[in-house]
């Protein structure tokens, strides 16, 4: 009765990190950090996708996010900014590390509120549960501030 499927379930770690230098412009409010996943079973092979987001920003031209998985749970695929600004968007990974980076080209203002800052894609690559864990992240303000 058992199927060639696979259920992979993923375990995201909400991390919650508060990356307010004393000298940017950002309100006394927390900026808070989410992960959240589109689904929580995962054929094997298939495609599933990680929304980082950010709540309480004031002010953000340009972000950089370091993710950490399980290099032989999942596969990194791609990364789409959800800013729909004009912007660049490099991304580099090694091994389960994934650095992503955005900034906004030209005179335009900053994000501010609850924003949405990457859809990652990744794919299920073998059983068990997959760990994707959001190491750190740091935002710049308009004025060019950290």
């Amino acid at each position: 009765m058992k199927k060639r499927i696979i259920s992979f379930i993923l375990m995201i770690i909400i991390t919650t990190i508060f990356v307010v230098p004393a000298n940017t412009a950002f309100s006394a409010d927390d900026v808070i950090f989410d992960l959240t996943c589109n689904t929580f079973n995962v054929k094997e092979g298939n495609e599933f996708e990680i929304m980082v987001k950010a709540k309480n920003v004031v002010d953000v031209y340009a972000f950089e996010i370091a993710l950490e998985f399980d290099p032989e749970k999942v596969e990194y695929k791609r990364h789409y900014s959800q800013i729909q600004d004009r912007g660049i968007s490099p991304v580099n990974v090694k091994g389960g590390k994934l650095l992503c980076g955005y900034t906004k080209i030209g005179d335009q203002s900053g994000e501010n509120g609850d924003i949405n800052l990457y859809k990652i894609i990744f794919k299920a690559k073998s059983e068990g549960t997959a760990r994707i864990k959001l190491n750190y992240a740091k935002f710049v303000n308009s004025a060019e501030e950290a």
